[in-house]
């Protein structure tokens, strides 16, 4: 009823009758507001029908074909087409809106943002990154009955980063779902759910005080590259940026919130690793509220040390009992070594990743606004949203960041940096004029959107490690394999996911993921001569020589390598291409499709023709 009520004052607003009553100085600024709207309808349609025409006039991707940025570009600028057009119909209805349609409004920002956001991810529909896949092999063989593994004759290791998203698309696939299109689903769904929650817990925050302009600044951030991308990568990031917004915005919503934050925090210890920060720092938000109201208050917050603890030790527990081991694979490949020395080192190591996520997409911009306006009085949510940030930082800084393009750990918390830049917006706005706060937010957004369309673009031109290849360079030798009259073929590889789920190659994971032996000792040279050279023997490595095992140890400079190993080449196949791509001598023979280059009578070179021409 409330809504409706408000389409009637809309209705009004619209039929002009309260043109006449302004001063020359607001129609000046209703036509401009008009102007702005018509001219981000047309790029919509531009965008839409002849998006080319904005194509061509962006920068090239960088190290990609023209070709191949192009292609990215002009995706990119067609799945621009319904955030401009949702945009300029927003712009519309906010100039033309009647005060008692405040409501209206705000949903109206709300769901035009989510909308956009799932525009914007039909960018990356055809990809999926290959550690997702991981996941995918293991919820796979879960619901076949073959247990947690990550090969049918692989022991037990957890090479999953996440329980909770292992289970959910085991779950979906028992069902009958297929896994890699539930999790890109998935993902999207609560990206946009996300982003909903985030632009309406917005206008609760500047509720007395409503600013259309710092809306659209918040819709931005939403919006922001890393946030669309890795909501689309078959990664838990979407679900754990859901779960995050969710005890950080419950406050503005509800009354009685411990029971239901502790139950999300419960489900992110399942989820993601960095959990325990995201605890403590709930807990200092709510202890900093209560402790206000009295020292008695802060016993109501049991659950939230309560659950988490009982939750993460039963996690423990089947760990332990099921894997032999208390710390996931990632743990002992990635973070092993981490110390909070890098946490603290501003002037490299483990800060570089925030200061190339600030200096990306214009987002340092952010800063000031922060910095002047925000403030730890306002309302529990956003101190929740500040120290949720924070502790995700934390995070980032201990296990200095992540190889992966576009900011991985940063892209869950990028909703509530939404809450708290719109809480500081309306900060600012009793310090400042409105004229000089809206022209500041404006350049703001510009800059923003601009940074992440031309981010998008270079993602969609070069996207991080598509499991789509990684699979292909599995089957290709498969095939080899087949040729050669190879029965059990085994490949040493740093990417597990493309080549465990949809190629379905025995794995010697040279990143870890899939092989504690090799995590544990991933810089031990002398083990990884033995283990590879003696024990494994794997019949084909194809790895990059300055990364993960490879990089550590350079086991292609031990004479065992030189000796075993022979290089192989696929002269039709680019994406065949690597530092290390080899096959063990004496498996080589003469097959139909396979030459060999030889020196001095000794072969140098196997060459695979592609038998698909």
């Amino acid at each position: 009823m409330r809504l409706r009520h408000d389409f009637m004052v809309l209705k009004i607003s619209l039929g002009g009758f309260l043109w006449p009553a302004m001063t020359s100085a607001q129609k000046l600024r209703k036509l401009a507001a008009v102007a702005v709207a018509i001219t981000l309808l047309a790029l919509a349609l531009v965008a839409l029908f002849w998006p080319q025409l904005i194509a061509g006039r962006f920068s090239p991707a960088t190290h990609v074909a023209p070709d191949i940025s192009l292609i990215a570009a002009t995706s990119v600028v067609r799945a621009l087409a319904a955030p401009l057009f949702l945009m300029g119909l927003v712009a519309l209805l906010a100039n033309y809106a009647a005060p008692g349609s405040r409501k209206l409004l705000d949903w109206s920002f709300a769901v035009g943002a989510a909308l956009a956001f799932v525009s914007l991810q039909l960018v990356l529909r055809n990809w999926t990154v290959d550690d997702a896949a991981i996941t995918f092999a293991y919820s796979e063989n879960l619901v076949r009955g073959y247990g947690l593994v990550l090969h049918l004759n692989h022991r037990h290791e957890e090479a999953y980063s996440s329980t909770l998203w292992m289970l959910m698309l085991a779950l979906a696939r028992w069902i009958g779902f297929q896994i890699d299109v539930t999790a890109k689903v998935l993902g999207a769904a609560c990206g946009a759910t996300c982003v909903l929650i985030a632009m309406l817990a917005c206008a609760k925050i500047q509720l007395k005080n409503p600013n259309n302009f710092a809306l659209l600044a918040a819709a931005i951030v939403c919006l922001g590259a890393p946030f669309v991308i890795w909501s689309s990568s078959g990664l838990e990031h979407g679900l754990q940026a859901l779960l995050l917004l969710t005890v950080a915005t419950l406050p503005l919503f509800v009354r009685s919130t411990i029971w239901a934050t502790a139950v999300c925090l419960g489900a992110l210890i399942l989820l993601r690793p960095e959990t325990p920060l995201i605890v403590v720092a709930t807990i200092v938000a709510y202890a900093a509220e209560d402790l206000a109201k009295g020292r008695a208050t802060l016993v109501r917050l049991w659950p939230l040390v309560a659950v988490p603890m009982v939750v993460g030790a039963a996690l423990l527990g089947f760990r332990w009992s099921y894997f032999g081991v208390l710390y996931p694979n990632p743990y002992y490949a990635k973070a092993a070594d981490a110390t909070f020395i890098s946490s603290i080192n501003i002037l490299g190591g483990s800060w570089r990743y925030i200061i190339d996520w600030l200096s990306s997409a214009g987002t340092y911009l952010l800063l000031p606004i922060i910095l002047l306006g925000f403030s730890w009085r306002r309302e529990l949510a956003v101190r929740l949203a500040a120290a949720l940030i924070l502790a995700q930082f934390a995070f980032v800084l201990f296990v200095h960041g992540d190889w992966m393009r576009e900011f991985r750990f940063i892209s869950p918390v990028l909703p509530l940096l939404a809450v708290v830049v719109v809480a500081a917006l309306n900060n600012l706005g009793l310090r400042f004029s409105a004229v000089r706060l809206k022209v500041a937010i404006a350049i703001m957004a510009v800059f923003l959107g601009v940074g992440t369309v031309s981010a998008l673009q270079n993602f969609r031109a070069a996207p991080t490690t598509p499991t789509s290849v990684v699979a292909a360079i599995g089957k290709e030798f498969v095939k080899l394999a087949q040729r050669l009259g190879i029965k059990h073929p085994t490949l040493a590889d740093h990417d597990a996911g493309g080549t465990s789920w949809a190629a379905n190659i025995d794995l010697i994971d040279l990143g870890g993921l899939g092989d504690r032996a090799i995590a544990q000792h991933m810089r031990d040279a002398k083990f990884m001569r033995h283990y590879l050279f003696v024990e494994r023997q794997p019949t084909f490595i194809f790895s990059s020589a300055s990364v993960f095992a490879a990089g550590y140890t350079h086991f292609d400079r031990m004479p065992e390598f030189s000796e075993q190993y022979v290089r192989l080449e696929f002269p039709d196949l680019q994406f065949m291409k690597a530092d290390l791509c080899y096959i063990r001598r004496d498996l080589v023979h003469e097959a139909p499709g396979i030459s060999f280059v030889e020196n001095n009578g000794q072969i140098v070179a196997v060459i695979v023709k592609n038998d698909d021409k």
